[in-house]
């Protein structure tokens, strides 16, 4: 079951769903543990060292084999998280370290109950495009993502969920290169 309302404990969990990558995944870590309370790694099938990457920094470890689809995948890591605030990145996204006290900043504020942050997604030629993405909320039992591949929070689910809090757009940013290079063909099988 989901843990919520009075017993949830005060604080920040990043979750992350890892498999192989064990230099793109120190880098999270490295970016989000000095300003998250808690961690969250989901372990799809790593045959490299990144488990012991996400015990190194002591993560709170799971196993999942993966279930053909990133909303369950997802839902599966937010179920686990048991603090106040919630925040979702990809293994292949990191926080740069201006963003860590605007994201301690964002989660004392009373009214809010989510945010958009920032996505730059680096080109890997010095160039960048950004998007806003809803990534850190008030954990709840019915915040819960759909989508078999670019999973995002329902309107309804939102509404339902936020009470009289606000969703807010925020200035805080979140890094991406899981684009830069050629297209992998292994990503594309899957996404197809």
């Amino acid at each position: 079951g989901c843990r919520w309302g009075s017993d949830l404990k005060p604080g920040l969990t990043a979750f992350v769903l890892f498999k192989n990558g064990e230099d793109i995944l120190r880098r999270f870590f490295e970016s989000v543990r000095p300003w998250t309370d808690e961690i969250v790694a989901v372990d799809t099938g790593a045959t490299d060292g990144c488990r012991q990457i996400a015990e190194s920094y002591g993560a709170r470890i799971f196993d999942l084999e993966f279930p053909g689809a990133f909303d369950a995948a997802y839902n599966f890591c937010i179920e686990k998280v048991e603090t106040e605030w919630t925040l979702y990145l990809d293994s292949d996204e990191w926080l740069p370290e201006e963003s860590g006290p605007m994201l301690r900043a964002a989660i004392e504020k009373e009214d809010a109950f989510a945010y958009h942050l920032i996505r730059r997604d680096l080109d890997g030629k010095g160039g960048f495009t950004e998007m806003r993405m809803l990534r850190l909320w008030r954990t709840h039992p019915d915040m819960r993502l759909v989508g078999v591949i670019h999973s995002q929070f329902p309107d309804e689910v939102l509404n339902r969920s936020k009470g009289n809090r606000k969703i807010l757009d925020s200035e805080i940013r979140f890094l991406h290169d899981g684009f830069a290079g050629p297209p992998q063909p292994e990503k594309i099988r899957r996404n197809i």
